[in-house]
């Protein structure tokens, strides 16, 4: 592959893990005290970095080197910055207060993911009667919840 292609697939990647981290040039020219100019040189593939300065880079994204210099398709489903910062702040957690948050984790889940339907028992008692309007219930249950996260709801409820 030609330096200008290596150039530029660094400068994708680059590009790809400052919008994942959600920052500017200035940003990364702060955090790692790179000159400004030397970063939009590699955001325009004019040069290419040194590899100081891609273990540097690698580091502050928490990646590894092959991840700036190798044409890759990342995945899917990544961490975003937040996640991250939620899952290093759990792991360094004592295991007593590990064991709370999973408490509370997964109260929050099943209270998001759990289907509540009450229904009025007729005076008959009817179970197949019952039987038939609480599978009527859920059904519109799940509609309701089919509709309102096929719009603009970004995350996930199973």
């Amino acid at each position: 592959m030609s330096d200008l292609g290596n150039k530029q697939i660094m400068a994708e990647n680059i590009r790809y893990y400052m919008k994942k981290k959600q920052i500017g040039r200035r940003d990364l020219c702060e955090a790692l005290g790179f000159k400004y100019s030397t970063v939009t040189d590699w955001l325009n593939a004019e040069k290419y970095p040194r590899i100081d300065k891609i273990e540097m880079m690698a580091n502050y994204f928490r990646i590894s080197k092959a991840d700036l210099v190798e044409r890759h398709v990342p995945a899917k489903e990544e961490f975003s910055a937040a996640e991250r910062e939620h899952l290093e702040k759990y792991r360094a957690l004592s295991k007593e207060h590990q064991e709370a948050i999973d408490v509370q984790l997964d109260f929050f889940y099943k209270k998001d993911t759990t289907i509540e339907v009450t229904i009025q028992v007729d005076e008959t008692g009817e179970r197949a009667a019952l039987l038939r309007r609480l599978d009527a219930e859920l059904e519109k249950e799940k509609e309701g919840r089919r509709a309102s996260s096929s719009g603009s709801s970004a995350r996930a409820r199973r």
